[in-house]
């Protein structure tokens, strides 16, 4: 979750540095079974893979 602080309004404060903020992620499973952080990239253990029926 990275650093729990909480502003003037009593809200944690989110960001995409743990270090500094708390980190909301996304992750995706592969095809493999297993689930990788893809976002942010300070945590990324992979990158976003779109299905092949999708279109760029």
């Amino acid at each position: 979750m990275g650093r729990i602080r909480f502003d003037e309004g009593h809200q944690v404060v989110y960001g995409t540095d743990p270090a500094e903020t708390a980190v909301g992620c996304f992750f995706q499973w592969t095809n493999d079974g297993k689930r990788k952080i893809v976002y942010p990239k300070s945590l990324a253990e992979g990158e976003i893979v779109l299905p092949s029926w999708v279109k760029k």
